[in-house]
């Protein structure tokens, strides 16, 4: 009897353990930024830096899902009326996506009917942007504004053509499915041993 618990003691152990290397929460860390300097120089940086800069005004703000374990750098997706364009080929409506707390650098201040300028870098087919950026409310830049100048018209939407962003998201989305799969198998696994456990004892008194 003692052989039959160890042994389902041992499995439900291991069960345990292959779920933590599954799911395991990633370490919070504190956001550090570099001094941006003058307007100037700050605008000039994310013009040379940075994959998009636009401003617009926010038409959603999609937190992420709820999962087994959150971390402070899961996405926000943030959808944008693009209305002008100082770098890059944005959308005239583009999403761009934000750690969801200040904790990982996220920008957690966007609000629908709201207007920013946004600057974004490319990551995994997806434009992110934060704190560390020049984010900010429109009317919060006026003299970065000035050193941006006029700007241009943002590209119109395409149509029926699956971009790199709808392809990371559909793999990441298989990849949590599969996640929560494996998780699902583990814990009718635990259970399944622990109703053996219970019979065992029962049969054995």
């Amino acid at each position: 009897m003692k052989r039959k618990l160890g042994i389902i003691t041992l499995s439900c152990l291991i069960v345990c353990s292959m779920m933590l290397v599954l799911v395991s929460p990633e370490s919070a860390f504190a956001c550090s930024c570099a001094m941006s300097g003058s307007p100037e120089s700050h605008v000039k940086d994310e013009l040379e830096r940075k994959t998009a800069v636009f401003s617009g005004e926010v038409l959603k703000v999609t937190p992420p899902g709820p999962k087994v374990f959150m971390s402070s750098d899961e996405l926000t997706k943030v959808l944008f009326q693009v209305e002008t364009v100082w770098k890059g080929k944005p959308e005239q409506q583009t999403y761009v996506y934000t750690a969801m707390s200040s904790a990982s650098c996220g920008y957690e201040n966007f609000h629908e009917g709201q207007s920013y300028i946004v600057s974004a870098y490319e990551q995994d087919g997806k434009l992110e942007t934060g704190i560390c950026e020049l984010t900010k409310p429109l009317s919060m830049v006026q003299e970065e504004l000035k050193v941006l100048g006029e700007g241009y018209p943002p590209e119109p939407l395409s149509k029926g053509k699956p971009t790199a962003e709808s392809q990371t998201e559909a793999k990441q989305g298989s990849k949590q499915s599969y996640v929560i799969g494996g998780i699902s198998i583990l814990l009718v696994t635990v259970a399944a041993g622990v109703v053996l456990l219970i019979r065992h004892r029962r049969n054995s008194t």
